[in-house]
């Protein structure tokens, strides 16, 4: 492949990977609005990151890969609402832990933004289990490569576990 295909791949990528990323944030935002919930696809995915774990605003800033400046009005946001705490650490002042509060617990227990019948979903569904696995090591790859991506890729795989395991309690506290 010359530089020109080359370059034009990566403007493809770049732009289905931002198509995928808008359709997923809509039908995040749609599910919340269906639940009557007032908060948007980036603050669930804070209560989200925080439900088994607290972080600081840096932490998190590396975990979703963006600037913490970004962070900030979402961080207010979620603790105007009372779903998030500023916490201190007895060891470091400078230190500012985020915390669920039990208000955002309770929240993000009884909101499930991961319906069935999302797009993402219902196209993966439609590729195959081989395509999507195929699909998931590849951007696995990827990610690896990237600044701080193995660190981040530790961290989803961390959160990943968590939720199984509450999945799975949830679902045998059913039977």
């Amino acid at each position: 492949m010359d530089a020109a295909e080359f370059h034009r791949v990566i403007i493809e990528i770049r732009a289905l990977m931002m198509l995928i990323m808008k359709t997923t944030t809509g039908d995040i935002n749609q599910c919340l609005a269906q639940n009557n919930i007032d908060l948007n696809a980036m603050q669930f995915g804070m209560l989200r990151a925080l439900y088994h774990h607290s972080y600081t605003l840096s932490e998190l800033s590396k975990f979703f890969a963006l600037d913490p400046s970004t962070l900030v009005p979402v961080v207010d946001t979620l603790e105007q609402k009372g779903f998030i705490e500023r916490g201190r650490d007895p060891n470091d002042r400078r230190r500012v832990p985020l915390h669920l509060t039990e208000a955002g617990r309770d929240l993000f227990q009884r909101v499930s933004v991961l319906p069935h019948d999302s797009v993402l979903g219902r196209s993966f569904k439609q590729m195959g289990e081989a395509k999507t696995l195929q699909l998931l090591e590849l951007l696995r790859e990827v990610a690896q490569t990237m600044p701080e991506g193995e660190v981040i890729l530790c961290h989803m795989r961390e959160h990943l576990d968590q939720y199984s395991a509450t999945q799975n309690k949830t679902a045998s506290d059913l039977v």
